[in-house]
């Protein structure tokens, strides 16, 4: 009988040792989990045409790099990109956006830029270089995609943009990491949270909300969620048949964000 207790004891020690150690590396591994930056190709062909709008900004020791399309124009858009997403690939699209001034910045880590990834530095570089475009500009507006959306809310939160719009954007990427590991304390390791659901209710700006109706990523339902805690005024397109990544491939999806932008 004491035999099998000591067993048992052993036992329940061994799985506790195991789960501590699955947990901690899951806490020092998290970073490659959640971001996926890839390095800018200067060769590649559509990135060539761009090369005199490059622009660089230095934070806190980093030096993030981008480019300004159409400058000069007293309109600014500010795009915050997805976690796999290195910006050269949307030069094209904002860049037809011929009334506004576009600004694309690599995340630390992305495209050219320098430094590490994370929750904290994109927050501490977007609001760094949204202050050094305040008063050059009429208006600036925010557009994030899905852990850019988590960007754009945090600095519509804590400064004063036009209007904002959110692609496939989420409540927090706490809930969405429990939905994907329902049996794992993920509350206890996840350190970037990007949790948008407690700025939205200090957004006032205006905000366009597009989902992609067979998102199997981010959830609708988390989408509405946020949707329904933003403070400003809103509207929310729902694109039927994309998913996650093609939703920029419909026409309506780039339609909506003009008509809305312009309006």
């Amino acid at each position: 009988m004491k035999k099998k207790i000591f067993r048992m004891i052993i036992n329940i020690l061994l799985i506790l040792l195991v789960s501590v150690a699955f947990l901690g590396c899951l806490y020092s591994w998290q970073r490659n989990m959640i971001f996926f930056p890839h390095p800018l190709d200067e060769n590649a062909e559509h990135v060539a045409p761009f090369k005199e709008f490059e622009v660089t900004f230095s934070n806190d020791g980093a030096t993030l790099h981008g480019w300004l399309l159409n400058p000069g124009k007293d309109k600014l858009i500010i795009y915050y990109g997805g976690n796999a997403e290195e910006l050269s690939y949307t030069l094209g699209d904002y860049s037809s956006f011929s009334n506004f001034s576009a600004l694309m910045v690599n995340y630390r880590g992305y495209g050219k830029s320098t430094g590490s990834p994370g929750e904290a530095e994109f927050f501490k570089d977007a609001l760094h270089i949204f202050d050094l475009q305040r008063g050059k500009y009429k208006q600036i507006i925010l557009i994030g995609r899905s852990i850019g959306s988590g960007v754009a809310c945090y600095v519509a939160a804590n400064r004063d943009a036009e209007k904002v719009v959110l692609i496939t954007p989420f409540d927090s990427l706490l809930n969405i990491a429990r939905k994907c590991y329902p049996y794992l304390p993920v509350s206890l390791v996840l350190r970037h949270r990007f949790d948008s659901f407690s700025y939205a209710s200090k957004a006032k700006e205006k905000c366009l909300f597009i989902l992609a109706k067979e998102d199997a990523l981010i959830p609708n339902e988390n989408s509405k969620r946020l949707f329904g805690e933003w403070a400003g005024e809103k509207e929310m397109l729902v694109i039927e048949g994309a998913d996650h990544n093609s939703v920029g491939t419909y026409g309506q999806f780039w339609q909506a964000i003009r008509e809305f932008i312009t309006e």
